[in-house]
């Protein structure tokens, strides 16, 4: 129906999300989930491997929370994927706008959020685990926080053997693949324009460089991103993730079994 009012449009949404509700109830698929309490930490150890043990310990607890945040968003815009069709275009948008985009704005970002912090976690512990077992390693291998990167995180794990099993699923997390089929929506949210979800077009003018510094300009569009023909994608990406959470947890305990000689 024709949505001139709030009151039309609240009863709208209350329908949607009661549909919503129902369906999720009813929902049952299995979830994939990312246990806690993954690698188990002696409650008394010698004070000069707390910073290790805490760390991580927090880590893994926020990384499963991370990953279990985006196994929910995943089956949310599923139930939403099916239910959006079913209203007319006004409803749509007002769906869109309420329940869906914010939803769909944060699961197609997670990808990268967990690529981040997996990098920042195993930069920590590895470091820490480093001063302990590997000769000369000392404080000033390791970055402040915000400068932490990529080459921090291989820097300083290379020494473990089971880093290569973590890196084989990690080069598969937020890769190209992923950012060109998702057609860059996390980076072009942060710092550009990004394709809307659904319905609605983006990008109409382009600016491109060619060879030797020319400049082109180029007309179009960029088409929107049906919600259905993402969440096979996105599963894709949380269960890479999960491998990774796997990798990261073997890495921890044997770091843990190398430094806790005392």
């Amino acid at each position: 129906m024709s949505i001139s009012n709030l009151t039309e449009e609240t009863a709208v949404l209350i329908d949607a999300y009661t549909r919503f509700r129902r369906a999720h109830e009813g929902d049952c698929e299995q979830r994939n989930l990312a246990p806690y309490n993954q690698v188990s930490f002696p409650t008394k150890i010698p004070m000069h491997l707390a910073m290790f043990r805490d760390m991580a310990r927090e880590f893994l607890r926020e990384l499963a929370n991370e990953l279990n945040r985006f196994d929910r968003h995943i089956q949310q815009l599923s139930i939403w994927s099916d239910i959006y069709p079913s209203y007319d275009v006004d409803e749509q948008m007002s769906l869109m706008m309420e329940f869906i985009e914010p939803l769909a704005t944060i699961a197609f970002g997670q990808p990268a959020t967990l690529r981040g912090r997996f990098i920042y976690c195993m930069s920590h512990t590895s470091h820490q685990a480093n001063l302990f077992a590997v000769e000369s390693w000392n404080e000033s291998r390791l970055p402040r926080d915000e400068a932490i990167k990529f080459k921090d995180m291989r820097n300083c794990s290379d020494y473990w053997s089971q880093f290569q099993n973590f890196m084989m699923a990690f080069r598969d997390l937020d890769d190209e693949a992923w950012k060109d089929s998702s057609k860059g929506f996390r980076n072009k949210y942060h710092h550009r324009i990004p394709p809307r979800f659904e319905v609605g077009h983006t990008q109409f003018v382009t600016r491109e460089f060619e060879s030797a510094g020319k400049v082109s300009y180029g007309f179009g569009f960029c088409e929107p991103l049906p919600l259905k023909d993402y969440i096979g994608l996105l599963r894709g990406q949380h269960s890479v993730a999960m491998s990774c959470f796997d990798s990261y947890s073997n890495m921890l305990r044997e770091q843990w079994a190398a430094i806790n000689y005392c």
